[in-house]
C-alpha cells in the first residue's frame, strides 16, 4: 500500500468525531488474525458472482453509519415487540444483509464471540471499493455491536432532491465538510443505478441530449422498471468521473446535477475535476471516517452471535429498543430471518384496526406536514445492456402495483375509463405509485435490485388499500 495514502487514512481515522483511541488497525491480529481475510473472501467470492455488491455494500455502510453511528443497528431484524431501523422508509430496498450475514457465520466458527458485526461492515465496504476499482485502505477495527435499533433513527437520512444547502448542512452536523461531502457523493454515486421510477429530468437543469437519452430509455417497454446507470462512463468503476458529469448535467439524480450548480459545491467540484489523480486518496481518507462515526468499543454494545439480532432482546417495554409493534407488512419481510417473519406476521393479527392503519401509512413513511423532503434510492445493479448513450439496463424486477380500488377512484374522479380519460388515469397511478416507492429509499449511495423490487411490488398493493380506506394518505417526505 502506498506511505502516503496510508498516512492519511491513518490521520482520518485519528480525527473521526467521537471514534474512540480503542480503535486500532489490526484489532483481531491475537483474537481472530484471520479476521480481515475472511470477510475479503466473502466479499470476493459475492463480487465474482454479482459485481453489483460493491454498490450493495457502499450503500449499507452509509446508511448504517449516517443514521446512528456504525453500530450494526441497521442489521437487526424487527420483531413483534420491537421496531428497528431496517423498517426506515429509507432502509426498505437496502440490501447486502446476506453477504453480513455469510461472513459472521464463517467467522463464528473461527473464533466465536469475537468479530463485530459493525467491524464486518466497516470491512466489507472497504474490500467492496477495492473490488470496483476504488482505492485500497485500511481501516482501524474494534466496534462493538449496538443493544438499539430504532425506526426513527434513520428516518432522516438525506434525499435525492434536497437542496444542497440542506445537504451541506446535515453533512455538517456530522462532522463533515463540504469537501469531504462532495467527495463522499462521488464516490458514491460513481456505481450502480437509479431506476426509471425516481428520475426526475424537470427537477434540475439537465442536458438536452442526455435528457433525450433517458426519456426515450424510460418511456421504453421497461418503464418505469427501467435503470439507468449513475455514471455513463465507467458505470463498474469506482472513479473520479462524478465531478464532469455533475458538472454537465449529465447525471439521473436531482440532487448531484444540483451540487453542478450550487454557487458553494460547483467551483469545489470544478477544482477536483482537475485533479482526477486525488480522487483516490481522498475518498479513501473520507470512507475512513465514515467508518469512524459514532463508533461503540470498550466494554458497551456487545458482540453479537448473530447479526439479526441482539443476544439477549428484550420483552419489556422500559427498554428503549421496544418503541412499538412492527410497523412491517407481510409482504415486506423477505430477508427477514424466520423467527422475526413469523412474529411480525402474528402482531398484524393482534393489532387492531387504528393501529393497523398507523403501522401501515408507518412502512409506508407517510409523515404528513410540510417542509419535509421526500427520499429516493438509487439501485445497486450495475448495468449488463446497455441503451444509448449507455445509460440504462433492462434488469428484470418486479413492477410497483397500485391496489383496484386506487384505479377506480382516479376513474371516478376522471369521469370513467372512457378513451379520452385513459391517459389521464395511467399518469394518476403513475404518480401514485412513485410517491409511494419515494418513502422507501435514500440517494445515497447505491441502492436496491430486484429482491427489493419485489418487496416493494407486494408492499405497495397492501399500502394502496391503505392509503385509500385513511381517505387518502399523503407520502412521506423523509430527508
Amino acid at each position: 500500500m502506498d506511505t502516503r495514502l496510508l498516512l492519511l487514512v491513518l490521520a482520518a481515522a485519528a480525527a473521526a468525531p467521537l471514534a474512540s483511541a480503542q480503535l486500532e488497525p489490526g484489532f483481531y491480529r491475537t483474537t481472530c488474525p484471520d479476521a480481515e481475510k475472511v470477510v475479503s473472501s466473502v466479499v470476493e467470492r459475492r463480487f465474482k458472482a454479482d459485481p453489483a455488491t460493491s454498490a450493495l455494500l457502499l450503500r449499507l455502510i452509509f446508511h448504517d453509519c449516517f443514521a446512528n453511528g456504525c453500530d450494526a443497528s441497521i442489521l437487526i431484524d424487527p420483531l413483534s415487540n420491537q421496531s428497528a431501523e431496517k423498517e426506515a422508509g429509507s432502509n426498505m430496498s437496502v440490501r447486502g444483509y446476506d453477504i453480513i450475514d455469510e461472513a459472521k457465520a464463517e467467522l463464528e466458527k473461527m473464533c466465536p464471540n469475537v468479530v463485530s458485526c459493525a467491524d464486518i461492515v466497516v470491512l466489507s465496504a472497504r474490500d467492496g471499493v477495492r473490488l470496483a476499482g476504488g482505492p485500497a485502505y485500511e481501516v482501524p477495527t474494534g466496534r462493538r455491536d449496538s443493544l438499539v435499533s430504532n425506526r426513527e433513527d434513520a428516518d432522516n437520512l438525506p434525499g435525492p432532491d434536497i437542496a444542497v444547502p440542506k445537504l451541506m448542512s446535515e453533512f455538517s452536523d456530522k462532522g463533515f465538510s463540504t469537501e469531504e461531502m462532495i467527495v463522499l457523493v462521488a464516490g458514491g454515486h460513481t456505481i450502480g443505478t437509479a431506476r426509471c421510477l425516481f428520475i426526475e429530468v424537470d427537477a434540475a437543469p439537465i442536458d438536452p441530449a442526455y435528457r433525450s437519452n433517458i426519456t426515450t430509455f424510460c418511456d421504453g417497454k421497461d418503464g418505469d422498471k427501467g435503470k439507468v446507470s449513475l455514471d455513463e462512463i465507467t458505470p463498474n468503476l469506482v472513479d473520479a468521473n462524478y465531478y464532469d458529469l455533475a458538472l454537465a448535467k449529465k447525471m439521473p439524480l436531482t440532487v448531484d446535477r444540483l451540487m453542478g450548480l450550487d454557487p458553494t459545491t460547483m467551483p469545489i467540484l470544478k477544482s477536483m475535476a482537475t485533479k482526477p489523480a486525488e480522487f483516490n486518496p481522498l475518498f479513501a481518507k473520507v470512507m475512513v471516517k465514515l467508518s469512524a462515526m459514532k463508533v461503540i468499543t470498550g466494554k458497551d454494545g456487545e458482540i453479537r452471535k448473530s447479526c439479526s439480532a441482539f443476544n439477549n432482546p428484550t420483552s419489556t417495554n422500559d427498554d428503549q429498543s421496544v418503541i412499538r409493534i412492527s410497523s412491517l407488512l407481510p409482504g415486506e419481510m423477505e430477508g427477514l430471518s424466520p423467527v422475526a417473519a413469523k412474529g411480525t406476521s402474528e402482531s398484524r393479527k393482534l393489532a387492531g384496526v387504528g393501529a393497523a392503519e398507523e403501522a401501515q401509512n408507518a412502512a409506508a413513511g407517510v409523515m404528513g406536514g410540510p417542509g419535509i423532503n421526500k427520499v429516493v434510492g438509487n439501485e445497486a445493479t450495475i448495468p449488463t445492456n446497455s441503451v444509448p448513450a449507455a445509460i440504462g439496463t433492462s434488469n428484470k424486477i418486479a413492477e410497483n402495483q397500485v391496489a383496484p380500488n386506487e384505479a377506480s377512484s382516479d376513474a371516478n374522479a376522471a369521469g370513467g375509463l372512457d378513451a379520452g380519460d385513459e391517459t389521464a388515469v395511467k399518469k394518476s397511478m403513475r404518480r401514485k405509485k412513485k410517491n409511494k416507492a419515494m418513502g422507501r429509499n435514500s440517494f445515497s449511495m447505491a441502492a436496491a435490485g430486484d429482491e427489493a423490487s419485489k418487496r416493494d411490488k407486494k408492499a405497495t398493493g397492501n399500502e394502496a388499500a391503505s392509503d385509500v380506506a385513511a381517505g387518502g394518505a399523503q407520502p412521506s417526505n423523509v430527508v
